[in-house]
């Protein structure tokens, strides 16, 4: 699933069908859309993880983690290994929105939590 962004994220499953009631959505489908809900979209994916039968990833843009970096913190501590986050956009270079979504000390942050492995690929400039 994804917060309001999997258009840019990608983090969607072709042919999965879409989750929830209403149009081009039903409950066999495996693709959940979150909206603006970064916490509940990190909080949700926690309680598929506990349950323990499904992986669960989420995705929107890097500076957006601070939404739901609690619930990140939880799944770190709680070695839930069944869910993986997909932050995008973490480049100085991220287009008209400007420095409100430069997320220069992300990273970092993220790296500092136990049992989280942050893969971030870049080239030579980008590091």
């Amino acid at each position: 699933g994804s917060a309001d962004l999997h258009g840019s994220t990608r983090n969607y499953i072709d042919n999965g069908g879409n989750f929830g009631a209403g149009f081009d959505k039903s409950y066999a489908g495996k693709n959940l859309y979150f909206g603006i809900r970064e916490h509940a979209m990190g909080s949700i994916l926690n309680g598929i993880a506990y349950h323990g039968i499904f992986k669960a990833s989420g995705s929107t843009f890097a500076v957006f983690v601070d939404y739901f970096r609690p619930t990140i913190r939880v799944a770190c501590l709680a070695e839930l290994n069944r869910v993986s986050w997909v932050l995008t956009h973490d480049s100085i270079g991220v287009g008209e929105d400007g420095p409100t979504h430069q997320p220069v000390e992300t990273v970092s942050g993220l790296r500092g939590f136990p049992n989280l492995d942050v893969m971030r690929p870049s080239d030579a400039e980008g590091t």
